[in-house]
């Protein structure tokens, strides 16, 4: 949601999303530790997706410089608007439907994507994550636990490409206080899964 609520209280739309993709960092790397404490981080699936989601990041930054911005604001509303359909009507089980050999292979190519769609339009990818993993087999609350670490990487590598090209208007003083709260609030919610 850091995207739409920044975008909404008057940032320009470049702005908004490496601001989002920072907290989203923030927030995922406050969880991750206690995932990774709790040994709920599937490290051998989280690996291929890490590795390729740097240049799907880079991809996302690339595309997001290129494309209008009313077009950024339309794609960010509809990924929203599907991932809010998939939570509510679709519920997604654990099954491995893929085959070992195959798995890091789809793995990396959904972390390319994913990883580029993020940094396109400012969003962790969470949302997507978790179905993913699922659908690779892995249980609701291990699949919780390695998206985060995931979608840790995928924010940094999104928000590093679009700082990496400067000209963005970032208030300190707004960040740092958001990104206090998320960081409390990612440790209260990832404590509570348990």
């Amino acid at each position: 949601i850091y995207t739409p609520v920044f975008y909404w209280s008057g940032v320009d739309i470049l702005t908004a999303i490496p601001m989002a993709l920072l907290l989203n960092m923030i927030t995922t790397t406050s969880a991750s530790t206690t995932y990774l404490k709790q040994k709920m981080v599937d490290t051998g699936i989280a690996l291929p997706i890490i590795i390729a989601s740097l240049p799907g990041a880079y991809a996302g930054f690339r595309l997001a410089q290129i494309i209008n911005n009313d077009i950024l604001i339309m794609l960010l509303s509809i990924i929203i608007i599907f991932a809010g359909i998939r939570i509510l009507f679709f519920e997604i089980r654990s099954a491995s439907v893929i085959n070992e050999n195959n798995r890091v292979v789809s793995a990396a190519f959904a972390g390319f994507f994913l990883s580029m769609i993020s940094s396109l339009v400012g969003i962790g990818g969470g949302t997507f994550i978790v179905p993913l993993l699922l659908f690779f087999g892995l249980e609701t609350k291990r699949a919780v636990g390695t998206s985060a670490l995931i979608v840790m990487f995928i924010s940094l590598f999104g928000f590093l490409s679009h700082m990496s090209h400067g000209g963005q208007d970032i208030e300190a003083s707004v960040l740092i206080f958001a990104g206090i709260t998320a960081f409390a609030g990612a440790q209260i919610g990832s404590k509570i899964i348990f």
